[in-house]
């Protein structure tokens, strides 16, 4: 397998490529009238509060303010990295268990520094999102296809969803954060039994109220599986003009541990009093050697002011693309220890 890892972009802006498109972002409150028990695993509520607005989507490729690599990560919530493997990584379940997870894993090291970096899931989207689509209230229902789908997969090593493109996810349309920094802690505490040992000492530092343990962060590692035409993975800049923190807001999902369930808190994102508040980038015609790397949550935040928290993150629908092919996409969900 063919394998080369830099902790920069070597991307450049394309001379077709505009620098900002037009997008149709989903912005929603959670609906805390369906519990968490009444919902499938992993599935985020109905929305409350829905609202939709025509934004402007910028090109990473040609922007001159964000700080690139490593130094993206850490102050805007995400950067984008040159990351080439071959594709026989993820042909099959297990190529994804033997080759794609361990070198996800080696690229979180590398960019971030952490000491050990473990892999929670790994998801698959190769469909257009009719679902959310056809049906701005969707969610998935407690024992429906999702409930039955993740309810089948092991608890004792990285889940992995189906890749087949008729049983693969959905591009989620939602803008969202997958942790909240409980969510986070939760997901070591109960998540596998790698997740406890690796995080023990920050669990323990953190009950017993200690100013500060040892770090712990959650990523996502996102890359396209062929080149993205429509749908692409959008971010929010940390460090755009409002306070993002203001347009979180936390909701419970059900999540599979290896003692059982457990509730994972998370963030939908609402839309903002001024709409200039947020500043949302993308990749255009973003290849499969180019890995987006998104911050879920990072407990030196709470102490560095200068660190951001996330990267609110989703697929919104850029105006003008309905005709093209589904995009399709490989994350890896990443959790990683100093």
């Amino acid at each position: 397998m063919s394998l080369t890892t830099t902790a920069t972009t070597t991307a450049t802006a394309s001379a077709s490529a505009p620098a900002v498109v037009e997008a149709i972002f989903r912005y929603e409150e959670p609906d805390r009238s369906v519990p968490a028990s009444e919902r499938s695993l992993f599935s985020s509520p109905a929305p409350h509060n829905l609202r939709e607005e025509k934004l402007p989507l910028h090109d990473y490729r040609s922007s001159t303010t964000l700080a690139k690599g490593a130094e993206g990560l850490h102050k805007h919530g995400f950067t984008v990295v040159e990351h080439h493997v071959d594709p026989s990584a993820w042909a099959t379940e297990r190529d994804v268990l033997d080759t794609y997870i361990p070198v996800v894993q080696d690229l979180v090291k590398s960019v971030t520094g952490c000491k050990t970096a473990i892999v929670n899931n790994v998801a698959f989207r190769r469909k257009l999102a009719n679902k959310y689509d056809a049906n701005k209230m969707f969610f998935h229902p407690r024992d429906g296809e999702l409930d039955k789908v993740i309810g089948a997969l092991p608890s004792d090593r990285p889940m992995v969803s189906p890749q087949e493109a008729d049983k693969s996810l959905e591009p989620a349309r939602a803008m969202h954060v997958d942790y909240t920094l409980k969510g986070l802690r939760d997901t070591i505490k109960h998540c596998r039994a790698d997740m406890v040992e690796a995080g023990a000492e920050a669990i323990r530092a953190h009950e017993a109220g200690e100013s500060r343990g040892p770090r712990v962060a959650a990523y996502s590692v996102w890359r396209p599986l062929k080149t993205v035409k429509r749908d692409p993975i959008a971010v929010l800049d940390w460090k755009s003009p409002g306070n993002i923190q203001d347009d979180l807001h936390a909701f419970d999902y059900r999540a599979k541990g290896y003692q059982g369930e457990y509730l994972l808190e998370a963030y939908t994102i609402s839309r903002p009093t001024n709409l200039d508040d947020h500043k949302w980038y993308y990749v255009s015609e973003q290849k499969p050697h180019e890995v987006m790397m998104i911050k879920f949550a990072d407990t030196d935040s709470v102490h560095d002011k200068d660190i951001a928290a996330a990267g609110g993150h989703g697929s919104p629908f850029v105006v003008g693309t309905e005709d093209e092919e589904p995009r399709e996409s490989i994350e890896a969900r990443v959790i990683a220890f100093w």
